[in-house]
């Protein structure tokens, strides 16, 4: 009988698929009305799971894409007797994939302002530099930390940092990790919009440090993951939305802390 059910799920969600890249409204409020009888209150989270919802990183016609849903529900809505909280449900989920989608769209266009994007290969290489020097600095501070004895990472290098919030607890190890997964992003940004990439071999390459454009790029790759951190956190029920002061919070419930 689960078998049956799953397969039935996995049929609507391909028809579903189909008819909103075909732009098809009157198939998506049929079968959006039939998958919502066969999940039970459940099924917005069982959609949302699915990847219906397409995630919010820009690209060509994706806002088009998400309308069409956005169309489907309305006519779901007309037709169908839909609860209160089945309502906000869909509208919080339209404002999470909204704001990040909006907010990735501008870390585009800014991302495009900047020239040191014009040569990959030597960015490349300058992060590159930047991140391996990184590592040595962690290296020695552990090396001092040490003192030639024992040192439990994971609470020896820890402190205090003082925010607009409160103490925030960090290590270097996280500031590194950081660090490589933010040169990461900015690497596969270089390769995705560069024709031809190669590391150079003989200009010599300028100092990674001091340079505004660049850190702009670390700092842009920085917050491109905590909004697709954001979407996925939202997608897999870790935040809600709560409205306060006529502004729209995201809350990790968990923690009872706005992010």
């Amino acid at each position: 009988m689960k078998r049956k059910r799953a397969a039935g799920a996995v049929g609507q969600l391909r028809e579903l698929r189909k008819a909103l890249k075909a732009n098809d409204a009157d198939s998506v409020v049929t079968i959006l009305r039939s998958y919502r009888a066969a999940h039970g209150a459940a099924w917005q989270r069982e959609l949302l799971l699915s990847g219906i919802w397409p995630d919010p990183t820009p690209k060509p016609n994706l806002r088009e894409s998400c309308g069409r849903l956005l169309a489907g529900y309305a006519g779901l809505v007309q037709v169908e007797d839909c609860a209160l909280a089945e309502l906000q449900e869909f509208l919080h989920t339209e404002c999470a994939w909204l704001l990040a989608f909006s907010s990735l769209q501008l870390l585009q266009e800014r991302l495009e302002e900047l020239s040191v994007i014009s040569d990959a290969s030597a960015t490349a290489e300058r992060l590159l530099a930047f991140l391996e020097s990184q590592a040595l600095i962690v290296e020695k501070l552990i090396a001092r930390k040490a003192g030639g004895g024992f040192l439990n990472l994971a609470d020896g290098l820890r402190s205090t940092m003082s925010g607009p919030f409160g103490g925030l607890r960090s290590s270097p190890y996280a500031a590194m990790e950081n660090n490589v997964e933010s040169v990461e992003l900015s690497i596969r940004y270089l390769l995705r919009r560069s024709d031809s990439f190669a590391l150079p071999q003989t200009k010599p390459m300028i100092s990674p440090y001091g340079d505004p454009e660049l850190l702009r790029l670390l700092s842009y790759a920085a917050a491109w993951r905590q909004y697709q951190d954001l979407w996925a956190n939202w997608k897999y029920g870790f935040l809600q939305l709560h409205s306060h002061d006529s502004r729209w919070l995201l809350i990790d419930h968990a923690r009872r802390a706005w992010v």
